[in-house]
């Protein structure tokens, strides 16, 4: 088995070998993946972070030895919490987004193979809530699969916030739902809880994360802050609700050191 890593600022992940197939999440800078299989200029991988499987083309993604790959993989790492942070090498700067993993980041520097790179604009803070992370990158555009400020899906919003945070999540909101514990009422709520929706026929289709018990912060359009009640989602941009609420969960984080 091969081994990869992403060291561009994002690297889309696709549902088929083809440019033209639908991108179900990314790579961001410093993630790894595993590389399951080739048809011909396209790597099948696992990408460590998401749990996704999917399809990146062989020149976007830097192999590197499993010697590497074990130090990387495991271990939680600075990750950006801005939304945007600047990187700087001998040859180029890399504008990279929020979510992006900086391994082994020590005073606002790192190597990854054989590469020295400089942190010189943004930010690792994890002393940030989870609603505080999310806010950072409020009016960011709605990207089916997307996990960067230039687009984001809703649960590729969730998974940045708890990386961030040192907690993995998988990709979709009907995985995410299985974990943390139960909130029974919105008036219990508090932030940082996670809100889940579903459609007609009672399918998971969304998710959000509190600011407090009574305003949330979702990607629908973009990532944006509405009121929420029992009922669920009220934009007031349309006058409408806009997401049936279904249930409300608590993930507990450890205190990293």
């Amino acid at each position: 088995m091969k081994y990869g890593i992403c060291l561009l600022a994002q690297i889309p992940v696709r549902d088929f070998h083809s440019e033209k197939s639908e991108m179900v999440t990314q790579l961001l800078f410093g993630e790894t993946c595993k590389i399951i299989n080739q048809k011909d200029s396209w790597y099948f991988i696992y990408s460590d972070t998401d749990q996704y499987l999917g399809w990146v083309n062989v020149e976007s993604i830097t192999i590197i030895p499993i010697e590497e790959y074990l130090k990387i993989e495991g271990i939680y790492h600075p990750c950006v919490s801005s939304a945007f942070a600047q990187l700087e090498t001998n040859d180029e700067k890399i504008i990279v987004s929020q979510g992006s993993t900086l391994p082994f980041l020590k005073e606002n520097k790192f190597a990854i193979n054989g590469t020295d790179y400089k942190l010189t604009q943004g930010s690792t803070d994890q002393a940030f809530s989870a609603s505080e992370i999310a806010k950072n990158i409020a009016g960011a555009p709605y990207l089916w699969g997307g996990r960067t400020m230039l687009g984001i899906d809703c649960s590729g919003l969730i998974v940045n916030i708890f990386k961030i945070l040192h907690f993995d999540l998988p990709r979709d909101a009907s995985e995410q739902i299985a974990y943390g514990e139960p909130i029974n009422f919105l008036n219990e709520a508090q932030e940082g809880d996670l809100c889940f929706f579903d459609n007609e026929n009672g399918k998971i289709i969304h998710v959000g994360i509190l600011i407090d018990n009574q305003t949330i912060v979702h990607a629908s359009g973009k990532v944006r802050i509405d009121k929420i009640d029992h009922q669920g989602i009220y934009n007031n941009d349309l006058k409408k609700y806009t997401h049936h609420l279904r249930i409300i969960k608590r993930i507990k984080l450890k205190k990293n050191d």
